[in-house]
């Protein structure tokens, strides 16, 4: 009883084989295929099954796009900064040389500046360089990198920038010369105020500006004012800007004026500079003795013109007289023979 009740058809026990069942599915496949493909009537049933398994299939995929993008993320942020690095590296490399660029340009057009200055005054002179500074603290000293050996350059040659009067050389040495700057203590220019043309001496401060001495206290001078080399120092051409005005202190207490001035060149600040060739020496100033004979040449010359000219005036006053007197007696002869005319004329009449 056990037996049979346990025991089931073959069938059953069995199951359908392998290769049965694929010839089922295949054939109810093909069938579906056909059916649907002339009525479409399966197009409702795929549409049902689509939008029951559409987001089971996304919420499936969601943790292969996660990382996905989150690796996509993660290699476009590290060959960002790669770039970025990268980009970093090549400004620096072309940093240096965009400065360099800069510092080119910015020389070239003070150069430009400087030999236009040099055309317009029709001066002759060599570009230098500011080396360094002299090592004394307590004076306004540079030194450049042009010297007696080569460049054949003297004391007392004039030193200008762009912008006015920088200094005069005042030691040279075979490959370099020292230059004294105008803000020195002990440098001093003959200078003129360009808007009246009064002149005046200027003096190194040692603070940065210049002080304008000697100045009477009715002098016109003004915050302002542009001074100028006077040329009468024989060291500056004439015309050059040396300075502004930046302060005018009058006191009555005082006979002189107290003004300070600004450079107008960059005194302290120059990376090149000219160097004009000294001026032609003037003539020496006479000696007393030669002062004294042109005095008495002049003073003789003087004389005798003064005589001449007395002489002259006596001729003159001798020929208006003598022109007098020959009018005074044609005047009286006129009226002598008028006389008579007048007597025959009443004889006639009496007659």
């Amino acid at each position: 009883m056990l037996e049979s009740s346990n025991s089931s058809p073959w069938l059953f026990r069995q199951g359908l084989s392998p290769i049965l069942l694929l010839i089922i599915y295949v054939s109810l496949s093909c069938v579906l295929f056909i059916f649907d493909s002339k009525y479409h009537s399966v197009d409702l049933v795929r549409k049902t099954i689509t939008l029951v398994v559409e987001p089971l299939q996304r919420l499936v995929q969601i943790p292969e796009t996660t990382f996905l993008e989150l690796q996509e993320y993660f290699t476009d942020l590290n060959q960002l900064q790669a770039e970025n690095k990268a980009l970093k590296n090549q400004r620096l490399l072309i940093s240096k040389d965009l400065l360099r660029l800069q510092q080119i340009q910015a020389e070239n057009k003070r150069l430009k500046q400087l030999l236009l200055i040099k055309e317009q005054q029709v001066l002759q002179g060599e570009v230098a360089q500011i080396l360094y500074t002299a090592r004394d603290p307590f004076s306004k000293k540079v030194i450049i990198n042009k010297g007696s050996e080569f460049d054949n350059l003297q004391t007392g040659q004039a030193v200008i920038d762009e912008k006015g009067v920088v200094g005069q050389i005042t030691k040279t040495f075979p490959f370099s010369a020292e230059v004294t700057l105008i803000t020195d203590k002990n440098q001093s220019i003959y200078a003129k105020i360009r808007r009246t043309g009064q002149r005046a001496i200027m003096f190194g401060m040692s603070n940065g500006l210049l002080d304008l001495r000697y100045v009477p206290y009715h002098m016109d001078v003004k915050v302002g004012d542009v001074l100028e080399t006077s040329g009468l120092d024989n060291i500056y051409p004439a015309g050059f800007p040396i300075a502004k005005v930046v302060k005018v202190d009058r006191n009555p207490a005082f006979a002189f004026t107290q003004i300070h001035c600004e450079p107008l060149a960059a005194v302290e600040n120059s990376n090149e500079v000219l160097v004009l060739n000294k001026l032609p020496d003037l003539p020496e100033y006479p000696s007393e003795e030669e002062i004294t004979k042109e005095e008495v040449k002049e003073n003789k010359e003087n004389k005798e013109n003064k005589e001449n000219k007395e002489n002259k005036d006596k001729k003159e006053e001798n020929k208006t007289d003598e022109k007098k007197d020959k009018k005074e007696v044609k005047t009286e002869n006129k009226a002598e023979n008028k006389i008579p005319a007048a007597e025959k004329i009443e004889k006639k009449s009496n007659e």
